[in-house]
């Protein structure tokens, strides 16, 4: 659980980080890790989130071949979610980033409670070849207000929906991606269901 400040080069997780109550990786102000994956049959399990970014906190590149799910349920809103991106305290402020996320094929990423990613900061590219799932919205990228910058996803690519991965289309709650485009394998393809994007607008792709 790193403290404020502190700069992690790699983490590669081949077996199981648990928590059964609490948070498994919690990136407090101004944290970073550079490289994190997490292989094929690992596992990263927590009560609360399995990881949390907080205010300033980074993730360069972040790839899911295992499972990263929160086990908790029925908890407060806004909690139980498989990741969970923090944002500045004030508009403007520098929001937590995630540069790269890769969720591949056989990567599950998991919210019982609450969103598979709940983001209320910027995250700068995602490509899902494999599964993501929540209790409310697979995704939820949340609209800016008055006092909050809200979150943001500037590139998403994906191959979850009904003849694609997950057998389901990936539903996306708030804030539109920049740009996104549907990742396409002979008559398989992605699909997003999408609601309360608001004004926000996205480029579409293949």
């Amino acid at each position: 659980r790193p403290t404020q400040g502190v700069t992690v080069d790699g983490i590669v997780n081949n077996g199981a980080i648990l928590s059964s109550g609490s948070t498994v990786i919690s990136l407090n102000q101004y944290s970073s890790i550079n490289s994190f994956k997490n292989s094929v049959g690992a596992q990263i399990s927590g009560g609360l989130y399995s990881i949390y970014l907080g205010n300033h906190a980074t993730i360069g590149d972040l790839i899911n071949s295992g499972a990263i799910e929160s086990t908790n349920s029925g908890i407060a809103p806004g909690e139980g979610a498989g990741f969970y991106v923090d944002l500045g305290q004030t508009a403007g402020a520098p929001s937590a980033r995630i540069n790269s996320l890769i969720n591949d094929a056989t990567g599950t990423i998991t919210g019982y409670g609450d969103a598979g990613i709940h983001n209320l900061g910027i995250i700068d590219s995602i490509i899902n070849q494999g599964v993501i799932t929540g209790a409310t919205y697979d995704i939820d990228t949340v609209n800016p207000t008055p006092g909050s910058p809200g979150g943001r996803i500037e590139n998403l690519a994906n191959f979850q929906g009904v003849t694609g991965s997950g057998g389901r289309a990936l539903t996306y709650n708030g804030n539109l991606p920049t740009f996104y485009n549907i990742i396409i394998t002979g008559t398989a393809y992605g699909q997003l269901a999408v609601t309360n994007a608001g004004s926000s607008t996205t480029t579409f792709g293949i």
